[in-house]
Protein backbone atom coordinates (compact mmCIF):
# COMPACT_ATOMS: atom_id res chain seq x y z
CA UNK A 1 0.00 0.00 0.00
CA UNK A 2 1.46 3.31 -0.68
CA UNK A 3 -1.08 5.69 0.73
CA UNK A 4 1.07 7.63 2.86
CA UNK A 5 3.90 7.35 0.30
CA UNK A 6 2.67 9.15 -2.37
CA UNK A 7 3.15 12.38 -4.40
CA UNK A 8 0.77 13.49 -6.65
CA UNK A 9 1.17 14.91 -9.88
CA UNK A 10 -1.09 17.18 -12.07
CA UNK A 11 -0.38 18.18 -15.89
CA UNK A 12 -1.99 21.35 -15.88
CA UNK A 13 -0.21 23.59 -18.38
CA UNK A 14 -2.06 22.68 -21.58
CA UNK A 15 -2.30 25.69 -23.60
CA UNK A 16 -5.71 24.65 -24.82
CA UNK A 17 -5.75 25.58 -27.87
CA UNK A 18 -8.73 23.34 -28.83
CA UNK A 19 -10.64 25.66 -26.68
CA UNK A 20 -9.88 28.86 -28.27
CA UNK A 21 -11.34 31.62 -27.57
CA UNK A 22 -12.01 30.29 -24.56
CA UNK A 23 -8.44 29.31 -23.53
CA UNK A 24 -7.26 32.30 -24.37
CA UNK A 25 -7.90 34.04 -20.70
CA UNK A 26 -5.11 31.65 -19.70
CA UNK A 27 -4.80 27.81 -19.03
CA UNK A 28 -7.83 26.05 -19.80
CA UNK A 29 -7.46 24.32 -16.23
CA UNK A 30 -8.72 28.04 -14.85
CA UNK A 31 -11.94 27.34 -16.71
CA UNK A 32 -15.44 26.78 -14.72
CA UNK A 33 -17.13 23.26 -14.58
CA UNK A 34 -20.47 24.68 -13.35
CA UNK A 35 -19.28 25.99 -10.32
CA UNK A 36 -15.55 25.25 -9.84
CA UNK A 37 -12.61 25.81 -11.52
CA UNK A 38 -11.42 22.61 -13.65
CA UNK A 39 -7.89 22.19 -11.44
CA UNK A 40 -10.27 21.37 -8.29
CA UNK A 41 -11.34 18.18 -10.12
CA UNK A 42 -7.75 16.07 -10.40
CA UNK A 43 -6.69 17.29 -7.38
CA UNK A 44 -10.49 15.98 -5.55
CA UNK A 45 -9.78 12.78 -7.37
CA UNK A 46 -5.97 12.52 -5.40
CA UNK A 47 -7.49 13.84 -2.27
CA UNK A 48 -9.58 11.14 -2.38
CA UNK A 49 -6.98 8.69 -2.60
CA UNK A 50 -5.87 10.00 0.75
CA UNK A 51 -2.56 12.17 -0.97
CA UNK A 52 -2.00 15.45 0.67
CA UNK A 53 0.87 16.66 -1.38
CA UNK A 54 0.90 18.19 -4.71
CA UNK A 55 3.12 18.92 -7.67
CA UNK A 56 1.60 21.29 -10.64
CA UNK A 57 3.33 21.33 -14.01
CA UNK A 58 2.54 23.60 -15.55
CA UNK A 59 3.74 26.82 -17.88
CA UNK A 60 5.62 29.51 -15.75
CA UNK A 61 3.06 32.17 -16.91
CA UNK A 62 0.37 30.05 -14.71
CA UNK A 63 1.61 29.80 -11.61
CA UNK A 64 0.85 33.23 -9.73
CA UNK A 65 -2.57 32.65 -10.99
CA UNK A 66 -2.78 29.12 -9.92
CA UNK A 67 -1.63 30.31 -6.24
CA UNK A 68 -4.32 32.53 -5.91
CA UNK A 69 -6.98 29.78 -6.81
CA UNK A 70 -5.20 27.21 -4.37
CA UNK A 71 -4.45 30.11 -1.81
CA UNK A 72 -7.01 28.88 0.42
CA UNK A 73 -7.05 24.85 -0.89
CA UNK A 74 -3.82 25.69 0.52
CA UNK A 75 -4.85 25.94 4.28
CA UNK A 76 -6.67 22.38 3.89
CA UNK A 77 -3.86 19.90 5.25
CA UNK A 78 -2.16 19.81 1.51
CA UNK A 79 0.99 21.26 0.27
CA UNK A 80 1.46 22.97 -3.63
CA UNK A 81 4.51 23.08 -5.54
CA UNK A 82 5.32 23.72 -9.32
CA UNK A 83 7.01 22.20 -12.05
CA UNK A 84 7.83 24.42 -15.34
CA UNK A 85 6.93 22.89 -18.88
CA UNK A 86 6.69 26.17 -20.96
CA UNK A 87 6.01 23.79 -24.22
CA UNK A 88 4.48 20.65 -24.94
CA UNK A 89 7.10 17.85 -24.54
CA UNK A 90 4.88 15.26 -23.71
CA UNK A 91 3.15 13.34 -20.51
CA UNK A 92 6.16 11.48 -19.73
CA UNK A 93 8.37 14.38 -19.97
CA UNK A 94 6.01 15.98 -16.80
CA UNK A 95 6.55 13.02 -14.79
CA UNK A 96 10.11 12.87 -15.25
CA UNK A 97 10.51 15.91 -14.36
CA UNK A 98 7.69 16.81 -11.69
CA UNK A 99 9.44 13.50 -9.84
CA UNK A 100 12.82 14.39 -10.17
CA UNK A 101 14.51 13.68 -7.10
CA UNK A 102 11.88 12.37 -4.90
CA UNK A 103 11.43 8.97 -3.04
CA UNK A 104 7.96 9.17 -3.04
CA UNK A 105 5.46 6.70 -5.10
CA UNK A 106 3.66 9.06 -7.61
CA UNK A 107 -0.11 9.35 -8.85
CA UNK A 108 -0.42 11.14 -11.92
CA UNK A 109 -3.14 12.49 -13.63
CA UNK A 110 -4.44 14.97 -16.31
CA UNK A 111 -6.03 18.10 -14.80
CA UNK A 112 -8.46 17.75 -17.52
CA UNK A 113 -10.28 14.64 -16.47
CA UNK A 114 -13.06 14.35 -14.40
CA UNK A 115 -14.22 11.33 -12.67
CA UNK A 116 -17.31 10.32 -10.84
CA UNK A 117 -18.73 7.30 -9.25
CA UNK A 118 -20.36 6.23 -5.91
CA UNK A 119 -18.17 4.55 -4.16
CA UNK A 120 -14.82 6.23 -5.66
CA UNK A 121 -12.82 6.74 -2.62
CA UNK A 122 -12.67 3.13 -1.81
CA UNK A 123 -11.84 1.89 -5.20
CA UNK A 124 -9.18 5.02 -5.24
CA UNK A 125 -7.60 2.99 -2.20
CA UNK A 126 -7.74 0.33 -3.57
CA UNK A 127 -6.44 1.05 -6.88
CA UNK A 128 -3.04 2.40 -4.37
CA UNK A 129 -2.55 -0.94 -3.09
CA UNK A 130 -1.41 -2.59 -6.52
CA UNK A 131 1.89 -4.84 -5.85
CA UNK A 132 3.02 -4.43 -9.72
CA UNK A 133 5.45 -1.04 -10.08
CA UNK A 134 2.93 0.24 -12.30
CA UNK A 135 -1.26 0.51 -12.43
CA UNK A 136 -3.05 1.32 -15.31
CA UNK A 137 -7.01 2.44 -15.31
CA UNK A 138 -9.42 1.37 -18.08
CA UNK A 139 -12.98 2.16 -18.94
CA UNK A 140 -14.93 0.80 -21.42
CA UNK A 141 -15.52 3.48 -24.14
CA UNK A 142 -17.59 4.10 -27.28
CA UNK A 143 -14.67 5.97 -29.49
CA UNK A 144 -11.78 3.51 -28.59
CA UNK A 145 -10.23 5.16 -32.25
CA UNK A 146 -10.00 8.27 -30.38
CA UNK A 147 -7.97 7.12 -27.55
CA UNK A 148 -4.73 4.52 -26.09
CA UNK A 149 -6.36 1.81 -26.13
CA UNK A 150 -5.28 -1.52 -23.87
CA UNK A 151 -4.84 -4.42 -25.69
CA UNK A 152 -4.37 -8.44 -24.40
CA UNK A 153 -2.65 -11.72 -24.65
CA UNK A 154 -4.65 -15.23 -25.25
CA UNK A 155 -4.47 -15.38 -21.48
CA UNK A 156 -6.07 -12.03 -20.79
CA UNK A 157 -2.97 -10.18 -19.76
CA UNK A 158 -2.48 -6.47 -20.47
CA UNK A 159 -0.04 -6.59 -23.59
CA UNK A 160 0.16 -3.28 -25.18
CA UNK A 161 -1.34 0.22 -25.40
CA UNK A 162 -1.93 1.11 -29.17
CA UNK A 163 -2.73 4.77 -29.56
CA UNK A 164 -5.74 6.07 -31.87
CA UNK A 165 -6.13 2.19 -33.32
CA UNK A 166 -7.31 2.61 -37.12
CA UNK A 167 -9.37 -0.69 -36.66
CA UNK A 168 -11.27 -1.69 -33.99
CA UNK A 169 -9.11 -3.97 -31.17
CA UNK A 170 -11.09 -3.38 -28.28
CA UNK A 171 -12.79 -0.87 -26.18
CA UNK A 172 -10.81 -0.41 -23.29
CA UNK A 173 -9.49 2.87 -23.10
CA UNK A 174 -6.24 3.64 -20.75
CA UNK A 175 -7.89 7.13 -18.96
CA UNK A 176 -5.50 9.77 -17.81
CA UNK A 177 -5.17 8.19 -14.40
CA UNK A 178 -1.46 6.42 -13.67
CA UNK A 179 0.30 5.24 -10.83
CA UNK A 180 3.83 4.11 -10.21
CA UNK A 181 6.67 2.92 -7.97
CA UNK A 182 9.35 5.12 -7.31
CA UNK A 183 11.17 2.43 -8.83
CA UNK A 184 9.66 2.29 -12.06
CA UNK A 185 10.86 5.77 -13.15
CA UNK A 186 14.11 4.64 -13.83
CA UNK A 187 12.96 3.55 -17.33
CA UNK A 188 11.70 7.10 -17.89
CA UNK A 189 15.07 7.27 -19.15
CA UNK A 190 15.02 5.06 -21.78
CA UNK A 191 12.37 6.92 -23.82
CA UNK A 192 13.27 8.72 -26.58
CA UNK A 193 11.43 11.73 -28.78
CA UNK A 194 8.27 10.24 -30.69
CA UNK A 195 7.61 11.79 -34.06
CA UNK A 196 5.79 14.80 -32.29
CA UNK A 197 9.09 15.06 -30.43
CA UNK A 198 7.32 14.62 -27.25
CA UNK A 199 8.30 12.03 -24.65
CA UNK A 200 4.79 9.46 -24.80
CA UNK A 201 3.08 8.27 -21.73
CA UNK A 202 2.37 5.49 -23.66
CA UNK A 203 5.97 4.53 -24.58
CA UNK A 204 6.92 4.49 -21.00
CA UNK A 205 3.52 2.21 -20.25
CA UNK A 206 4.41 -0.06 -22.81
CA UNK A 207 8.04 -0.23 -21.63
CA UNK A 208 6.61 -1.50 -17.95
CA UNK A 209 3.90 -3.71 -20.00
CA UNK A 210 6.74 -5.18 -21.79
CA UNK A 211 8.69 -6.19 -18.84
CA UNK A 212 5.31 -7.59 -17.16
CA UNK A 213 5.89 -4.97 -14.55
CA UNK A 214 2.83 -2.93 -14.60
CA UNK A 215 -1.07 -4.29 -13.96
CA UNK A 216 -4.62 -2.52 -14.79
CA UNK A 217 -8.09 -1.48 -12.66
CA UNK A 218 -11.37 -1.00 -15.21
CA UNK A 219 -13.70 1.17 -13.96
CA UNK A 220 -17.39 -0.49 -13.99
CA UNK A 221 -20.18 0.55 -15.91
CA UNK A 222 -21.45 3.04 -12.51
CA UNK A 223 -18.51 5.38 -13.29
CA UNK A 224 -18.30 8.29 -15.39
CA UNK A 225 -15.25 9.65 -17.25
CA UNK A 226 -15.06 12.93 -19.09
CA UNK A 227 -11.98 14.47 -21.22
CA UNK A 228 -13.44 18.67 -20.83
CA UNK A 229 -10.31 18.93 -23.97
CA UNK A 230 -13.10 20.91 -26.42
CA UNK A 231 -16.20 23.28 -26.02
CA UNK A 232 -18.82 20.52 -26.80
CA UNK A 233 -17.21 18.67 -23.94
CA UNK A 234 -16.75 21.48 -21.18
CA UNK A 235 -20.34 22.04 -21.79
CA UNK A 236 -21.14 18.57 -21.58
CA UNK A 237 -19.19 17.94 -18.42
CA UNK A 238 -20.92 21.02 -16.78
CA UNK A 239 -24.28 20.03 -17.35
CA UNK A 240 -23.24 16.39 -15.88
CA UNK A 241 -21.53 17.99 -12.50
CA UNK A 242 -24.90 20.24 -13.02
CA UNK A 243 -27.53 17.98 -13.06
CA UNK A 244 -25.75 15.72 -10.24
CA UNK A 245 -25.60 18.55 -7.63
CA UNK A 246 -29.05 19.59 -8.36
CA UNK A 247 -30.77 16.35 -8.26
CA UNK A 248 -28.41 14.66 -5.13
CA UNK A 249 -28.05 17.66 -3.32
CA UNK A 250 -24.05 16.72 -2.68
CA UNK A 251 -21.40 18.75 -4.46
CA UNK A 252 -19.06 17.35 -6.63
CA UNK A 253 -15.22 17.85 -6.22
CA UNK A 254 -15.85 19.81 -2.78
CA UNK A 255 -12.09 20.30 -1.62
CA UNK A 256 -13.71 21.46 1.77
CA UNK A 257 -15.86 18.94 2.43
CA UNK A 258 -13.00 16.27 1.16
CA UNK A 259 -10.70 17.52 3.47
CA UNK A 260 -12.52 17.04 6.28
CA UNK A 261 -13.86 13.86 5.91
CA UNK A 262 -10.49 12.51 4.98
CA UNK A 263 -9.18 13.71 8.71
CA UNK A 264 -6.70 16.18 6.59
CA UNK A 265 -7.93 19.27 9.04
CA UNK A 266 -10.32 19.34 12.13
CA UNK A 267 -13.92 20.46 12.69
CA UNK A 268 -12.66 23.14 14.03
CA UNK A 269 -10.54 24.16 11.23
CA UNK A 270 -12.93 23.12 8.84
CA UNK A 271 -15.56 25.79 10.29
CA UNK A 272 -12.60 28.66 10.56
CA UNK A 273 -12.06 28.44 6.89
CA UNK A 274 -16.00 28.20 5.93
CA UNK A 275 -16.41 30.93 8.14
CA UNK A 276 -14.26 33.72 6.32
CA UNK A 277 -15.58 33.01 2.76
CA UNK A 278 -17.82 35.33 1.03
CA UNK A 279 -21.83 34.54 1.46
CA UNK A 280 -22.78 32.27 -0.95
CA UNK A 281 -24.63 28.60 -2.16
CA UNK A 282 -21.22 26.99 -1.94
CA UNK A 283 -20.75 28.39 1.57
CA UNK A 284 -24.47 27.61 2.65
CA UNK A 285 -23.66 23.89 1.34
CA UNK A 286 -20.28 23.61 3.44
CA UNK A 287 -22.23 24.40 6.90
CA UNK A 288 -24.55 22.37 5.67
CA UNK A 289 -21.88 19.68 5.53
CA UNK A 290 -20.89 20.09 9.62
CA UNK A 291 -24.75 19.38 10.26
CA UNK A 292 -25.08 16.43 8.52
CA UNK A 293 -22.20 14.72 10.14
CA UNK A 294 -22.93 15.43 13.62
CA UNK A 295 -26.69 14.81 13.28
Amino acid sequence: MIKNNTLGIILAGGTGSRLYPLSSVGSKHFLPIYDKPMIFYPISVLMLAGIKDFVLVTQRKNIPIYKKILQNISKLGVTFKFKIQNKPLGIAHALKIASKGTKKDIALILGDNIFFGHGFNIVLKNLMEFKSEGQLVVHTVKNPENLGVLTYDQKGFPKKIIEKPKKFIGSDAVVGLYFYKNKSLKYLNKLKPSKRKELEITDFNNILLQKKLISYERLGRGFAWLDTGSPTRLLEASNFVEILEKRQGFKIACLEEIALTQNFITTKKYNKIVNKMPNSDYKNYLIKITKVLND
